[in-house]
């Protein structure tokens, strides 16, 4: 069994689906209604869907998240809050962690990659 691709509920998808392209550096592949497609290029990682609902969309910590794993994680902290993001903590322990909301307020971290630990 493998996990192929993580869904993203929004009232905003287009929107949601430029920010976690710049996010991630991936393009948006596909725009079918209801979904729009973030592809890792080279297809090693999980495909990011951002799926247009009509539904109130729950505020809050959601239960699950996103964990971006890059080598400057101050420095990739500050670029994605110039796109919407918001700064909500900083844990610095045997790596740095740095937990953000996207711009509709879903948490996700950017995290040291000297660290194999969620």
């Amino acid at each position: 069994m493998r996990i192929r691709q993580v869904v993203i509920d929004s009232n905003e998808p287009r929107a949601l689906a430029e920010f976690w392209s710049f996010a991630t550096n991936r393009k948006i592949t596909s725009d079918a209604n209801p979904y729009l497609t973030l592809e890792d290029p080279e297809g090693r990682d999980v495909t990011l869907l951002i799926q247009r609902v009509d539904d109130d969309i729950k505020p809050g910590k959601n239960p699950v998240h996103i964990d971006l794993f890059v080598s400057d994680p101050e420095g990739e902290a500050d670029r994605l809050v110039t796109r919407g993001a918001t700064r909500l903590a900083t844990h610095d322990g045997s790596h740095k962690v740095i937990v953000l909301d996207d711009p509709q307020g879903n948490v996700f971290c950017v995290i040291d990659p000297g660290s194999t630990e969620p």
